[in-house]
């Protein structure tokens, strides 16, 4: 929907331009990243910014209350309350974590784990990244129970998936496939059966 990720990029840039402002950003950045976690893991909070009778500062106010919120991050989640698009708090963290990246020459590098990642094993992978592409990354690690085990990597539009999940998936496209014969392979098969 275009209009959605119109809607993204401007409330992504002007919290951007705000915190580069008033010298919030990597704040901004931790609070929209809390509040997206928030809304994300709870179906009850996602209910409540929904709900028509209270004002879009009152849920903020709310949400506020279960994670700590910087000035930038609660207008930020107002904004996106009032234009009934509080479900794009994720994208837009997303895109503020770009510009973030962008601005100090970062990769961004999204990692999805089983379970949260260590201080020593997000330090480990930060280092491995590093070396691999040549430069910083900025890391943003998602823990989800349904990988099973191992990691999935973003970076931009490139996937690296080596979750347990992932390799039963390949196993399974792999089993429900029909082997392919080649034409020896089908000549064979005939002087077989002949």
């Amino acid at each position: 929907m275009a209009s959605k990720r119109a809607l993204v990029r401007e409330l992504a840039r002007t919290a951007w331009d705000a915190a580069v402002e008033d010298g919030s950003t990597e704040a901004t950045a931790r609070s929209l990243g809390r509040a997206a976690d928030a809304l994300r893991a709870s179906p009850r909070m996602r209910q409540v910014m929904l709900h028509p009778g209270l004002t879009a500062s009152r849920k903020a106010a709310l949400l506020g209350l279960v994670v700590k919120l910087d000035g930038q991050s609660s207008a930020l989640l107002e904004s996106l309350i009032e234009r009934r698009a509080i479900g794009e708090t994720g994208r837009v963290r997303r895109a503020f974590d770009a510009l973030l990246a962008a601005r100090a020459e970062q990769a961004l590098v999204r990692v999805w784990a089983a379970a949260p990642l260590s201080r020593a094993e997000t330090a480990a992978l930060t280092s491995v990244l590093e070396r691999s592409l040549g430069r910083s990354v900025r890391l943003r690690v998602v823990a989800s129970r349904a990988l099973l085990g191992g990691l999935r990597v973003q970076v931009g539009e490139r996937i690296i998936d080596g979750t347990i999940k992932g390799a039963f998936d390949r196993l399974e496209r792999h089993l429900m496939t029909p082997p392919r014969l080649t034409r020896r392979a089908g000549a064979r098969r005939a002087r077989a059966m002949a």
